[in-house]
């Protein structure tokens, strides 16, 4: 297992058991000490990439890697229900390519992985381990940052109610380049999953009701709310192109979870 530049223990879930699976050899390149300090096992080299690679590359035969299989086009279900993955590849359709995603919808992760292109440094945020409530307020901050490149915030509804109020910080530092995505499928669904997987009954994750729009609105944001997928490529074409924040509900189909399995 070869890791570039990335962290590769930042774990989620409790669990016990083998930090790799035995078998496993281990190599990480990584520029930052932190992290080649703390890996538990394996090779950790400290380097940046361009060297490493280089030199990593020179040592062995290997001309090319074989890319990866683009994922099928998904369809918009019966009767015109959202898909994550259609969510996310109608974004990808008509966002611009040197957009800058700030995500924090863990329910809606494995569509990412799958139909968002991330082609760029710097063109995807979100916060490390479980944490909620970052990646709406730094998506602000990121838009004020960066004037001319349009931000796109993917946030699932549990992870609005963290900071939903910055939504006002946004009017009033006068953000022209965001876009908000509320990803609602009524239910803190992760929270619904750990308590699949701990055995036990959760409280208060269901959020069916909230009028996302409604508290957009308040707090000075036009937004609008996307149920049929026939609807919701014009709706997202118009958001990311937008002088002024925007907020689209989206109401996704409540899929079977398989975020830590």
């Amino acid at each position: 297992m070869l890791v570039l530049g990335a962290p590769i223990f930042a774990y989620h879930v409790e669990g016990t058991g083998a930090v790799v699976a035995d078998g496993t050899t281990l190599f990480q390149l990584t520029d930052d000490p932190r992290q080649a300090a703390w890996t538990p096992v394996g090779a950790s080299v400290l380097t940046t990439l361009r060297a490493g690679l280089r030199d990593l590359l020179a040592l062995t035969s290997v001309e090319r890697l074989p890319g990866r299989t683009a994922p099928r086009a998904p369809r918009v279900d019966v009767p015109d229900a959202i898909s994550d993955a259609y969510l996310y590849q109608t974004l990808t359709d008509v966002s611009p390519d040197d957009v800058v995603l700030m995500e924090e919808a863990p329910g809606s992760r494995r569509a990412q992985w799958e139909h968002w292109r991330n082609t760029r440094p710097g063109s995807f945020f979100n916060a490390t381990s479980g944490g909620l409530g970052y990646s709406l307020p730094a998506a602000i901050g990121m838009a004020l940052a960066r004037p001319d490149t349009r931000v796109l915030a993917v946030i699932g509804d549990g992870s609005s109610m963290y900071s939903i109020q910055a939504l006002w910080s946004a009017v009033q530092t006068g953000v022209t380049n965001l876009t908000v995505v509320i990803v609602n499928n009524g239910s803190y669904a992760t929270i619904q999953q750990f308590a699949d997987l701990l055995h036990t009954k959760p409280v208060g994750s269901d959020l069916s009701g909230i009028d996302y729009v409604g508290l957009a609105s308040a707090m000075g944001v036009r937004a609008i709310r996307v149920s049929r997928g026939s609807e919701l490529q014009a709706v997202l074409r118009d958001a990311v192109t937008a002088d002024a924040p925007r907020l689209i509900e989206v109401v996704v189909t409540n899929e079977k979870l398989r975020l830590f399995s």
